[in-house]
């Protein structure tokens, strides 16, 4: 998940999880915090869009495959 600063998780979530007992617990969902704000391309997972794809159709399902180039490095700065 990736969250600004301050938070903007609503607080119904925080809610729910204060009544459960979960709240500041690990719970599997771990929390990013860019250092500089996210482009809303990024922010929105928005991808490049010269990816390498195939398409495939069998038994009338159709499969959509991407292949993207990234800098792992690139990705997590």
């Amino acid at each position: 998940m990736i969250d600004t600063e301050p938070s903007s998780v609503p607080e119904q979530i925080n809610a729910i999880l204060q009544q459960r007992g979960l709240l500041g617990k690990d719970i599997g969902i771990y929390r990013i915090v860019p250092r500089q704000p996210l482009t809303p391309g990024v922010a929105e997972g928005v991808l490049q869009s010269n990816a390498k794809q195939i398409e495939r159709r069998v038994n009338g399902t159709k499969i959509l495959a991407r292949s993207y180039s990234y800098d792992l490095a690139g990705l997590i700065r």
